[in-house]
């Protein structure tokens, strides 16, 4: 009788308590077909489950007397390398989540006709010709793209030309990056936020004439698993995707792109709540490869990195910029203006006859947080709490949108009036006071494709800007963007402004950009003068005086009143922590911030994951939600 084998397996199951390895025997008749990497189904607790076979060994770590055997083996192809395995591991520790959780974002769910069809053919990985070079014109942009070339691993934050101008072509920049890298022999990952980026980030990959995966949910089963063993076998030179593609198993990775990496998009909305910019930091760390930051605008994160003298500021000078971009201008809204003020009724006038204004309205919709029109109190959803917002489907919660009761819950009041509009009013509004020109209207729900040589006014929601080429830009209700109770409302608002004034032609060639918003904020002076690392700099130092992050860690715990003020009890008392709250809001939920400061982010994380862990396996009841590093502090 032979030595029996045994099998160190991850669980597909998400508890916080059971997070580790489990030993399983491999029987004889599996023997050739376990090995590491593979989907194996085994039993736990009574029932088959799914794993990931971690480690083969012949001695178990248990020390049960009876260990159970693997039932079968789900196909012969690894779904990671170790690597990728050890890279969840990471990430799960570093967001206090687990193995299971990280590992159903970071590997596709098995196509098995794709994988029986599938053959090995790894290809070398070819030079491809250089490209316009853009990166070259910027403050050591051209050192970056030759250290590429040498085999080096620079990392470096690029902050590109806000503007229509070639030198503000983001795409064409890190296609120039990318063909650097390849040239070294090495393999490229760029990780975009959206589908349609990746469309368009494919078809300038596709003039280097070089195999290209792409990875992105949206592909289907068949066609994502068929790339994603693609990646995994070496048969794609680059592999570009959205937010999941950051974990993809490349080998011989010598470059991560992550393009404007500020973006929510890149934030995974599921827990742990990874968000792919600090995913591509541990990579470039772990695979010795090189990291390029590409964006519009720089965020405070990125800027605490550089400070730090983490990675390379790749930039222009403020002059510099200024003459590549368009005129940017800001006026206040007068209360007695209406919809828009006169001057940016003259500048569409202006404009809209030759060419496209884009109009950028912050949120979409019709009235926005409904009010009662005898007692001013805000209607909000029964089931969550969030604010009634009108719609084209009827009044809706503006957080989980239900449908909202249209009966106020203070007087009995079935009249109500909104303090804002979303973007589907102005455009009603603004087609009734221009008449004759062209108006079009295109959010995150309904995307537009403009005809070719269109003119007229396009009012979208930030991030549903059709392509295409503008004369002028209007960004309104500034001032509520930035007035929101977020500790990143900044932050966001000026990424989501550069990124729609990319989309101007340069002041050279006619081009303005008018803000509707109060001048002196900072966010805004940083607009006009177009001084962004500035701004990020100073927004970096108002954080340290604060103590808040980047310069500290910071938690965030909701749920339900009793289980949240439990949760928190076991992280008081502690050196270097402090818990804000838990703040309630008259729904039985609450809230409450836990931040850490330098030196105590182990200890943070730590707590995080000892109280899931002890609420999973004690089976305690309510609703619970921590989250480390969040997108709001409110």
């Amino acid at each position: 009788m032979g030595q029996r084998a045994y099998a160190k397996v991850w669980l597909d199951v998400n508890l916080a308590h059971l997070d580790r390895r489990f030993d399983y025997e491999v029987p004889a008749k599996l023997a050739e077909q376990v090995r590491p990497g593979v989907r194996v189904r085994v039993r736990f607790a009574g029932r088959l489950v799914t794993g990931f076979v971690s480690e083969l060994t012949d001695q178990p770590d248990s020390g049960a007397t009876q260990i159970q055997a693997i039932e079968r083996c789900l196909g012969a192809k690894p779904a990671f390398t170790a690597t990728t395995e050890s890279l969840i591991r990471r990430v799960a520790d570093h967001y206090a989540g687990t193995f299971a959780d990280v590992a159903a974002a970071a590997i596709p769910p098995r196509h098995a006709a794709t994988e029986k069809s599938w053959r090995t053919k790894e290809i070398q990985v070819r030079a491809p010709e250089a490209g316009a070079q853009v990166m070259h014109n910027y403050r050591n942009g051209q050192a970056f793209c030759e250290a590429l070339q040498t085999g080096a691993s620079p990392r470096a934050a690029w902050l590109v030309a806000p503007s229509r101008h070639p030198l503000g072509d983001l795409d064409e920049g890190i296609r120039d990056a990318v063909a650097a890298c390849l040239s070294s022999g090495r393999r490229a990952l760029v990780c975009l936020p959206t589908v349609t980026q990746v469309t368009e980030m494919h078809a300038r990959l596709h003039t280097l004439q070089i195999p290209v995966a792409i990875l992105d949910a949206e592909l289907g089963p068949a066609a994502r698993y068929r790339n994603f063993l693609s990646v995994l076998d070496g048969q794609a030179s680059v592999i570009i995707g959205t937010r999941s593609a950051i974990f993809a198993p490349v080998p011989d990775l010598g470059l991560v792109v992550v393009a404007d990496e500020n973006s929510d998009a890149h934030a995974s909305p599921r827990a742990p709540y990874w968000h792919a910019r600090d995913i591509a930091a541990m990579r470039a760390v772990s695979e010795d490869a090189a990291l390029l930051l590409a964006s519009h605008s720089r965020g405070v994160v990125t800027q605490k990195w550089i400070r730090d003298g983490w990675c390379t500021a790749i930039d222009l000078s403020p002059l510099e910029y200024r003459e590549l971009a368009p005129r940017v201008r800001a006026i206040t809204a007068q209360p007695n203006e209406g919809l828009l003020p006169s001057t940016a009724f003259r500048l569409i006038r202006a404009k809209a006859q030759t060419g496209l204004v884009l109009i950028q309205a912050p949120l979409t919709g019709y009235r926005l947080r409904l009010r009662c029109g005898d007692c001013s109190e805000p209607l909000v959803c029964q089931i969550c709490g969030g604010f009634a917002t009108e719609t084209d489907q009827g009044v809706r919660c503006s957080r989980c949108s239900a449908q909202v009761l249209g009966v106020c819950p203070a007087c009995g009041g079935s009249a109500f009036w909104a303090p804002r509009r979303g973007s589907q009013s102005i455009a009603d509004e603004l087609g009734r006071a221009l008449g004759r020109v062209n108006l079009f209207h295109a959010s995150g729900a309904a995307p537009l494709k403009l005809p070719d040589g269109a003119t007229g006014v396009v009012i979208a929601t930030p991030g549903a800007e059709p392509r295409a080429q503008y004369a002028a830009l209007i960004v309104i209700e500034a001032d509520h963007v930035l007035a929101r109770t977020d500790l990143f409302a900044a932050e966001e608002a000026v990424r989501r402004w550069c990124n729609a004034i990319s989309r101007v032609a340069p002041h050279a060639e006619g081009g303005e950009v008018l803000i509707v918003g109060d001048s002196d904020q900072p966010a805004v002076q940083a607009m006009t003068k177009l001084t962004l690392p500035t701004w990020a700099d100073r927004e970096l130092d108002d954080r340290v005086e604060a103590n808040l992050p980047p310069h500290t860690r910071a938690a965030r715990v909701s749920g339900d009143s009793a289980p949240v003020e439990a949760f928190l009890t076991g992280m008081l008392d502690h050196d270097g922590i402090r818990v804000l709250g838990p703040l309630e809001d008259g729904t039985g939920r609450a809230h409450a911030i836990v931040i850490a400061n330098r030196g105590c982010f182990e200890t943070l994380t730590s707590l995080v994951k000892h109280g899931l862990s002890e609420r999973s396996a004690k089976k305690l009841p309510g609703r619970l939600r921590a989250q480390l590093d969040p997108d709001t502090l409110g």
